[in-house]
């Protein structure tokens, strides 16, 4: 019967996000709408997200700002008594079986790429809350000490404190991520040592935070390399594993009209994010059922074996009861090899397999007019060689210009709307996508 019930849990079919159905996707990311179509409600979140990063690759707005709304309506949406509810609960489901939402790193780095094109529309308020979110998911992190630790979602809220003329506000922003920043400085070097991932070389040097003020006229966002990687550890792959996903060489640099290229400070990084995370209650109930299904395994091999045996010695020697208990016992093995193999215990290792890793920030006040700015990320780890990304931005007095460029051969990921007065032709070479 427990076999039975089990066969008959369903998922609904195929099918897009509500306001997908009508979108012509550009010809690069048709293979993305499809693979969300087929995939259906269970991965929404995740092949949001995706979407949301290869439209920024395309430098599509409205597509990743589109993305990123919907994606961040399903993360929010609560399930309370609905079939997925159940679902969620049952310890018969595979994990991966169930609707994607994410871990903390990965819901607050939805909420933060929002939060940029906010910044862009200069839509401050909106923006602020963008990041507001991003560090409250974070605070869902189970390990106390490292829960809502992005520097850069407080020192962007402190941006837009500055934006909006609240001084004092924006010096609590910037405070805080002072603090923080320090303290990832600190851990992000020791974690990055052994795993040859660059830690000393991301950070520059950096001892601390730049100021910012309201005569800054220009920020630029750089996204690195590839986002960590989960994997099943365990007897029966019940916990979460973390792996690196692709380092870089170093920093990048920016360059701003006629000055001197600059590093870009590494303010962030995913894969921190994701192994500072804590042991996750999920982790200890999967580890439960794990127990109970390894302890039903080995229960019903041991009734197995030994009702065999009682069978046959009952048969040789001629003992009807003897036979009976075999039997009885033969039947129990096999009962429990059935509840075990009902019993799914395995960890839920989709990730979000295009996200970049390493989070860097520079800002600086420059006087107004059409600006020549050259990005260059160096070559090493998930980029072979080294890209120079080059656009003429428009820039203002008073006004904030922000940019978000990823390490990727061909124009800024993404400006803000008209900004740019010249483009950079776009390199004719296809989307990277994750390979592991």
């Amino acid at each position: 019967m427990l076999l039975l019930l089990a066969a008959c849990a369903t998922q609904p079919g195929p099918s897009l996000p509500p306001g997908f159905e009508m979108v012509e996707p550009p010809e690069p990311l048709a293979p993305r709408f499809e693979k969300m179509r087929t995939e259906g409600v269970r991965n929404w979140v995740l092949n949001l997200q995706e979407l949301a990063v290869d439209a920024l690759y395309l430098g599509d707005r409205d597509l990743a700002t589109m993305a990123l709304d919907e994606a961040i309506v399903q993360i929010e949406v609560i399930y309370g008594d609905s079939e997925q509810a159940r679902l969620a609960r049952s310890a018969f489901y595979k994990e991966n079986s169930k609707i994607f939402k994410g871990d903390p790193y990965e819901r607050s780095m939805t909420y933060f790429l929002r939060g940029v094109l906010y910044m862009q529309d200069r839509e401050w308020d909106n923006a602020r809350a963008c990041f507001r979110s991003a560090a409250f998911m974070d605070a869902f992190a189970e390990d106390e000490q490292h829960k809502a630790d992005w520097a850069l979602f407080d020192y962007l809220i402190g941006v837009c404190e500055v934006r909006l003329g609240d001084a004092s506000s924006a010096d609590d922003a910037f405070k805080r991520a002072a603090g923080t920043y320090s303290r990832f400085a600190e851990s992000y070097e020791a974690l990055s040592a052994p795993l040859g991932i660059g830690g000393k070389s991301r950070l520059a040097g950096f001892a601390e935070l730049p100021d910012f003020t309201r005569q800054d006229n220009l920020l630029v966002l750089t996204l690195q390399g590839y986002a960590p990687r989960k994997v099943g550890v365990g007897r029966f792959g019940e916990y979460i594993g973390i792996e690196p996903g692709g380092g870089v060489a170093g920093p990048p640099k920016v360059r701003v009209g006629s000055r001197q290229p600059e590093l870009v400070r590494t303010v962030d990084s995913v894969y921190y994010q994701a192994v500072t995370r804590g042991g996750r209650e999920l982790d200890r109930i999967l580890g439960r059922q794990a127990q109970f299904k390894g302890t039903a395994e080995d229960a019903g091999e041991v009734s197995t074996h030994l009702g065999v045996w009682a069978m046959g010695a009952g048969l040789e020697g001629h003992n009807k009861d003897v036979v009976a208990a075999g039997a009885l016992l033969t039947l129990l093995g096999i009962a429990s090899y059935g509840v075990a193999s009902t019993v799914q215990p395995e960890a839920d290792t989709r990730y979000w397999g295009n996200l970049p890793d390493a989070l860097g920030m520079y800002r600086t006040a420059y006087p107004a007019g059409e600006i020549p700015v050259e990005i260059v990320f160096p070559g090493g780890g998930a980029v072979k060689k080294e890209t120079a990304l080059i656009q003429t931005l428009h820039l203002e007095e008073n006004e904030l210009c922000v940019v978000l460029a990823i390490e990727y051969p061909g124009p800024f990921a993404c400006l803000p709307p008209g900004a740019a007065v010249t483009a950079a032709e776009p390199a004719a070479e296809p989307l990277p996508t994750a390979t592991y």
